[in-house]
């Protein structure tokens, strides 16, 4: 069985069609087969892209001593429960199949694993409690609030992606509050999308800890109060997209972020002038400050002639 396997580290199982338990390896992959049967001395990643197979990996074929990526090989129906079996697992990637149902509450036993990608699948219910440094969760069907283990992620967390659920309630806490103070101590992120789903509360001034951020995105969040000023030490900021919160104030002066490619800032309630500094974003590509309370003017005159924007 797979789920014996104590030394496997890397799970890719990608875009996948399950029909028949007995069969592991089709037609696509038939000349692979012989190399897989025998394991006893591989080492490294062992790619089976392409291959359909029918229902459970149940082959000690896949027993392998560090990596293995199954590229097309999953079930139609809910995730194992023995998942949680592959104790030095480190990334998993479950990613384009057609799961149901919960993640296994026991999949909190992989205690190695850095990287849980779930993205694009119809699970249901809440987010398990998990120490993922890479966390791809958007377009399923999560419900509930987020968990606490998402303030307690190792530092070295790079992406945060949770868009497209159906997660209410506040950014967790032990205490009380909105958004902890300790989600913003992840220096090592680069990407966070938070987008589509029921968050509330003020962004905060922590912020400006996010100094290796490249993308943000908390589009259509229910987000209140200011956009905080220390926004624009995120001196790594390609693209920021806050539109459709309930922003208040004026937009904060972003002139140091010399990459910065893509804003949008639509759909909240900003107020006050234009900020002049737009004209001085030399990368900026594209910018939306549509359906806001702004005065005056973007002078994209004196913006390279390849701003896209809409005001």
């Amino acid at each position: 069985m797979l789920w014996e396997s104590s030394t496997l580290c890397h799970l890719e199982l990608i875009s996948n069609i399950h029909r028949q338990r007995d069969s592991i390896i089709n037609e696509v992959c038939d000349e692979q087969a012989d190399e897989v049967a025998d394991t006893a001395n591989l080492h490294g990643e062992y790619e089976l892209r392409g291959c359909k197979q029918q229902n459970e990996l149940d082959s000690t074929r896949y027993i392998v001593r560090s990596q293995v990526i199954l590229g097309t090989s999953l079930c139609r129906k809910c995730l194992p429960q023995q998942l949680s079996r592959l104790s030095r697992l480190q990334n998993l990637n479950l990613s384009f199949n057609y799961l149901t149902g919960e993640i296994p509450v026991n999949l909190s036993h992989c205690v190695n694993l850095k990287s849980l990608v779930l993205e694009h699948n119809a699970l249901l219910g809440k987010i398990p409690n998990q120490q993922s440094t890479n966390a791809p969760f958007e377009d399923n069907q999560f419900v509930g609030t987020l968990p606490h283990s998402t303030v307690n992620l190792s530092s070295q967390l790079q992406r945060l992606l949770y868009y497209g659920n159906k997660i209410s309630g506040s950014i967790p806490i032990g205490l009380t509050g909105t958004i902890p103070q300790q989600l913003f101590s992840l220096s090592s992120l680069t990407d966070i999308y938070v987008s589509y789903n029921s968050l509330t509360g003020p962004l905060l001034v922590y912020i400006g800890n996010w100094s290796h951020l490249t993308y943000l995105d908390f589009s259509h969040s229910n987000f209140s109060g200011m956009i905080p000023r220390t926004l624009g030490k995120c001196l790594a900021l390609e693209e920021i997209y806050l539109k459709g919160n309930s922003l208040q104030g004026t937009i904060p002066n972003l002139e140091d972020l010399p990459d910065l490619q893509s804003l949008d800032l639509s759909l909240n309630n900003l107020s006050g002038p234009i900020p002049h500094f737009i004209a001085n974003l030399t990368s900026l590509l594209y910018l939306n400050l549509s359906f806001n309370n702004l005065e005056d003017e973007v002078p994209v005159t004196r913006i390279f002639s390849n701003l896209s924007a809409d005001v």
